[in-house]
């Protein structure tokens, strides 16, 4: 089966957002087995990519279920339950809980899209096309 991954670009100073489309999975396999917060060399996305050193930020699979820094694992983690405080719940009313199903901290095959976000202290070459 062919797998479509996407990789979405933030560069939050300018707000400048830009999303690949990665067909060949070769390409997008030097992101699988990263944790959230690990930086990564971008050149294997392509040429334009040559000298980008990015972190994994967030990301969701295709069910729309998002990852939880943490969570150490892969797949989908059901029933975790969730608080005041938490990422990825807000509540709607005072000390309200929930139960809610969430993906691990490391990126895998089932990830439907990375989200990088490009803060100061990066080490981006060619940053000045953004400004």
């Amino acid at each position: 089966g062919r797998i479509n991954n996407e990789v979405e670009h933030l560069f939050l100073v300018t707000g400048f957002q830009k999303l690949i489309e990665v067909d060949d999975e070769q390409k997008f396999r030097t992101f699988y087995e990263k944790l959230m917060a690990t930086e990564v060399a971008a050149e294997a996305l392509g040429e334009e990519w040559k000298g980008y050193v990015v972190p994994v930020s967030a990301g969701n699979d295709k069910q729309g279920f998002s990852m939880k820094q943490g969570v150490l694992t892969h797949g989908r983690v059901s029933h975790l339950l969730l608080s005041k405080g938490h990422s990825c719940y807000r509540p709607r009313r005072t000390e309200e809980r929930k139960c809610k199903s969430i993906r691990g901290c490391t990126v895998g095959i089932k990830k439907k899209q990375t989200i990088w976000k490009d803060l100061f202290s990066f080490k981006i070459k060619g940053i000045e096309e953004y400004l």
